[in-house]
């Protein structure tokens, strides 16, 4: 076996490199994509949808327009997508027409179980429980994912970022959200893939759950890194967080702004920079949104983010879309977005929430064409 030559401190695990210590490419293939259903799609535009396809089978790419055109407003030909696959090739799939085109990504990948694909939940408002399985291909993803343990993860996740980081455009950035069990493992992935000098924050979004009695500290918290594409500077716009009581009780009921306690702002004022520990609560409970998704996230923890760090007509993308937070959070936002799970019953749970939204924008679903079975 070849020597591998360090030339830089990395993290290194089996498959990375391959028997004579080159770097092993990720997997990359253009695989066609098949429109299972178009929502919210007025009579008119699918008759002239129709009129243009002639007959043939639509595509992904039938109503592509340049990007500019693509922010303009909505009937532009735009359509938001929801796409079930593998976003492996899902997302190789999308170089062709979106690569440097995405504003902003967010991710919430598995973090080191299976219950991303396999769980319990109540139909309706009975009692009965319906317990989803894994499907054959979930299977294999898991297998592909966690079937070497750590070193399969890293493998699986490495290989998928980067084909983000050529989907975003220089100045975009990316949101990885995590947890305890990988996170030390994805900082230093994610200093590889986009350069230590990309990073701008390290997040903790503090919840407060039921506690239980353990001999250690109450796990309360996830972690979510903040990464920006090359050198060109990325989107911000200021958010702000509520003064504390103590600062509001110290200063007479007023709200400070400013290094010093001589700007002195009135009780209407946006209140203080947001601080990097962000206190949203969970989805638990008689919460209106919880969906019984076991990955699901709170929408005002995704608005925090679009709003912060994209502008309205932006594009989002979130490829292990679990319960379909990002979507629903940018059409309440105004951003574009591409949504993708490998799981039927979550691109099942992003369509009927999706639904539930009055006014939202149409939105089509998709497959990869070596998919047969439709959601």
């Amino acid at each position: 076996m070849a020597k591998i030559e360090i030339t830089r401190t990395e993290l290194v695990w089996p498959g990375k490199y391959d028997e004579e210590g080159n770097l092993v490419p990720p997997r990359r293939v253009n695989l066609p994509f098949q429109v299972i259903e178009r929502v919210n799609e007025t009579r008119a535009t699918r008759e002239k949808r129709e009129e243009d396809l002639a007959g043939h089978v639509g595509t992904l790419f039938d109503f592509w327009r340049a990007e500019e055109e693509q922010k303009a407003a909505p009937g532009d030909g735009w359509r938001n997508k929801l796409i079930w696959g593998d976003n492996l090739y899902l997302m190789g799939s999308l170089l062709e027409h979106f690569a440097g085109k995405i504003d902003l990504i967010y991710i919430d990948p598995p973090f080191a179980t299976g219950a991303d694909f396999s769980f319990s939940t109540h139909v309706g408002d009975s009692d009965e429980e319906v317990a989803k399985e894994q499907s054959i291909i979930e299977e294999k993803a898991y297998r592909d994912t966690w079937g070497q343990g750590t070193s399969s993860y890293l493998s699986m996740i490495v290989s998928r970022l980067g084909l983000m980081r050529d989907l975003l455009r220089e100045g975009g950035t990316i949101y990885l959200h995590c947890d305890w069990h990988v996170s030390s493992y994805l900082r230093l992935i994610l200093d590889e893939v986009f350069g230590r000098a990309s990073f701008l924050n390290e997040i903790a979004w503090h919840y407060r759950r039921w506690p239980t009695k353990a001999p250690i500290y109450q796990r309360s918290h996830d972690t979510i890194f903040w990464y920006r594409k090359g050198d060109t500077p990325h989107t911000w716009n200021q958010q702000y967080q509520d003064l504390s009581a103590e600062t509001l009780k110290r200063f007479g009921g007023k709200r400070v702004r400013g290094e010093t306690t001589k700007e002195v702002l009135d009780e209407d004022s946006a209140g203080a920079p947001m601080r990097d520990v962000w206190d949203i609560p969970h989805v638990l409970g008689a919460n209106p949104e919880r969906v019984d998704f076991p990955t699901q996230k709170p929408v005002a923890l995704m608005r925090t983010i679009l709003e912060g760090a994209s502008n309205p007509g932006d594009l989002a993308a979130d490829f292990f879309c679990g319960s379909g937070t990002l979507p629903v959070a940018a059409e309440t936002v105004g951003r574009r977005w591409i949504a993708a799970d490998l799981s039927r019953w979550a691109i099942h749970t992003t369509r009927k929430r999706l639904m539930n939204i009055s006014n939202c924008r149409p939105f089509e679903i998709l497959n990869l064409g070596r998919y047969e079975r439709q959601v």
